[in-house]
Parts: C-alpha cells; structure tokens; sequence
C-alpha cells in the first residue's frame, strides 16, 4: 500500500475511532422527578447504579421531588446504558455540598422514609434506561417497595 494512501486510512480509522468512544464516554444530560405515593420526595440522593460496570450517576431531590444526575460535573448527567436506582436518606451521610436545598424544621417537606428495598441495589424494584425514551425519568415510590 502506497505511503500516503496508509497515512489517509489510518488517520480516517483513529478519528472515526476517536469520536465514537468520546461520544460513548460522556454523561447524557438527564433530569426527573420521584413521588412517594404521588406527593413528591424530597431530600434523598438518587443514586444511578450501572449494570454494565460503568461510573455510577447521582442527584439529590429538591422539595418539588426533582433531581439533576451528575457523573463527574455537577449535572453533567449519566453516561448511557441500563442503571439499578436506589435513593438513600440524607441523614445517612448528611447534606451534599453545593446540592439543592434540604428540607428543614421549619419547611413544610419534611424527609418521609421509604421502603428499605428502594435503599438496597441488590432489592430496587427501580430500573431505568439513560437516555431516557420518555425524557424526564419519573420515579414513583410506594410504601410496599415494590
């Protein structure tokens, strides 16, 4: 093969290479909401688990239930693939620097447990797919856990 026309191929082929492991490298943006029993959850981390061994993802729930995921930068999403969802109580580790603002004693949102299987990546009945299909990922909670 001529000296050039190589140099061509190859520089084709590791630029080609280049973009598609970027692209599978970077979070999607990813936004949603969790309910507990229809009223919105505040005050819990959200945690994306990956069932393809990837960077997990995470965001903590506002008083309107909502959450942004991060993966390296604040709200920068979730890498794409299948995740295992767990929410854990802020009182677990307490309140995550530079997050949404918790609720208080004085808010009228207090922190409402959950079921302990929503807490446990081996028990969450909660699974999705980033990016989401419908959008913005809706988690809705039940008292029973599943």
């Amino acid at each position: 093969m001529h000296p050039i026309r190589f140099r061509r191929y190859f520089g084709v082929f590791f630029l080609f290479s280049v973009v598609a492991c970027s692209s599978k490298d970077r979070p999607v943006p990813q936004k949603g909401v969790v309910t507990l029993d229809g009223k919105p959850l505040a005050g819990y981390t959200v945690t994306f688990a990956s069932t393809q061994d990837m960077r997990p993802a995470w965001g903590t729930t506002d008083e309107e239930g909502r959450f942004e995921l991060t993966t390296y930068n604040p709200g920068d999403g979730a890498l794409r693939g299948e995740y295992k969802v767990v929410l854990t109580s802020p009182t677990a580790f307490g309140p995550q620097k530079g997050g949404p603002k918790l609720p208080d004693a004085k808010s009228s949102q207090k922190v409402r447990p959950i079921h302990v299987n929503y807490q446990s990546v081996q028990k969450t009945p909660l699974t999705r797919v980033v990016p989401a299909p419908e959008g913005e990922i809706v988690l809705q909670l039940n008292k029973s856990g599943s």
